[in-house]
């Protein structure tokens, strides 16, 4: 790890984990309780798929990913 690095920079991401085992980013946001809340939603509509909040760090080109 370089020194003097920011570990905090990143985001939060939605991702789903389907009955496959496969993991695929859904959404990124600002703040960890926003992404919580749209888990909850998706949780709620009882799809098979888990779905989980995950911190990702951040790089240079990243932009914030959404749902098409």
């Amino acid at each position: 790890m370089k020194a003097g690095k920011n570990l905090n920079t990143g985001c939060w991401a939605l991702w789903r984990l389907d009955d496959n085992g496969n993991e695929v980013e859904m959404q990124r946001f600002p703040d960890r309780s926003q992404a919580e809340r749209v888990k909850e939603t998706f949780e709620k509509r009882g799809h098979k798929q888990a779905y989980f909040v995950r911190f990702t760090p951040t790089n240079a080109g990243d932009s914030e990913k959404q749902l098409p």
